[in-house]
């Protein structure tokens, strides 16, 4: 696999039409969101589209899908590479923002792909901690949690920014999905993933509006100014009767199954 290493400077671009960041995400594991994730992503971007990959998991799967065996190699072993840890290492300093993001442009899969780290998982504690005070207007728990929000604005000449992400409610997750415009929902044919739907979404709202009075709260305007508009994740307007229905239909199917595979047995 061919690949060549790009530097995004942190400049605002201009574009007709606005990048969307998409977050690929359920708490729930094992529903097949790397696979789907990076599949998706090549074929958008042989559609034309220019297409950026985060991996946000730090269990890096989607990394290990992408990535050969040699750069691999030298991006963890010989570290000689640029990760999604050189991201948020100068933000768990105190220092601020990175000034430039390197990502590796694969050829194979058609788009550009910011490469995870083990070590992603030590911002959590940075967020989780910081949160409160973003909650009141605090300007160092806003900036803490706007650490994605600031590296998705670093893609602005992207088509589009997907995130595959881990299977938890934690703060990393909170930040990114405070970050992005929408997220997919990947799921498995079981009653679990259905019910979970409902939680997920009471979840995200939660966090979104809170956090929206706490950045409202602030009185920095530099900082209002470098972020506002922030993005509001959009959810599609599902009623309670949808679920039920869902729900419904699930064990009409479940129940079937079951009496056919009963028949198949005692025929046999």
């Amino acid at each position: 696999m061919k690949y060549r290493l790009i530097k995004i400077k942190n400049e605002w671009l201009m574009k007709g039409e606005k990048m969307k960041a998409i977050a690929m995400f359920n708490n729930k594991g094992g529903v097949g969101k790397t696979t789907l994730t990076c599949n998706l992503s090549a074929y958008i971007a042989r559609t034309g589209k220019k297409v950026m990959l985060i991996d946000a998991d730090p269990q890096c799967n989607s990394t290990i899908y992408c990535f050969t065996d040699d750069l691999f190699s030298k991006v963890y072993y010989d570290k000689k590479g640029f990760t999604i840890y050189d991201v948020i290492k100068p933000v768990n300093q105190g220092i601020g923002y990175v000034k430039n993001v390197e990502v590796y442009n694969l050829e194979k899969f058609g788009f550009d792909f910011l490469a995870g780290d083990p070590k992603l998982a030590l911002f959590e504690d940075t967020l989780a901690s910081d949160w409160s005070a973003a909650l009141s207007g605090g300007e160092r728990g806003i900036r803490t949690t706007l650490t994605f929000n600031n590296l998705i604005k670093q893609f602005d000449d992207y088509d589009y920014v997907f995130f595959d992400m881990g299977p938890s409610l934690g703060a990393i997750n909170r930040s990114i999905l405070l970050s992005c415009d929408y997220f997919v929902t990947p799921m498995s044919s079981d009653i679990f993933s259905i019910l979970a739907i409902e939680n997920i979404g009471k979840t995200i709202k939660n966090w979104r509006d809170t956090f929206k009075e706490g950045f409202n709260r602030c009185t920095d305007t530099e900082l209002k100014n470098i972020f506002e508009p922030i993005s509001y994740i959009q959810f599609l307007q599902i009623n309670h009767h949808l679920i039920c229905n869902l729900i419904h239909y699930y064990f009409k199917i479940f129940h079937f199954c079951k009496m056919s595979t009963y028949n198949t047995i005692c025929t046999s």
